[in-house]
């Protein structure tokens, strides 16, 4: 998230606080890496990976 919304590590916790708020991820207090998301997979944006940089991008979803 940070590489990609080219953002400080703050930003990226206040990010992922916000999506749990809005009960669109769950976390498990205490373990780290435990982001869980709660939209159902067609409900998401597709992921393309960049082979270049290993990195994935995130491409908004098309709308006719």
């Amino acid at each position: 998230m940070q590489a990609y919304f080219k953002v400080t590590p703050p930003s990226v916790h206040q990010m992922v606080l916000t999506l749990e708020a809005k009960g669109l991820i769950e976390r498990t207090p205490g373990t780290a890496r435990s982001i869980r998301v709660l939209l159902a997979r067609e409900d998401l944006p597709a992921l393309e990976q960049d082979l270049t940089s290993q990195s994935h991008t995130i491409r908004p979803p098309r709308h006719s």
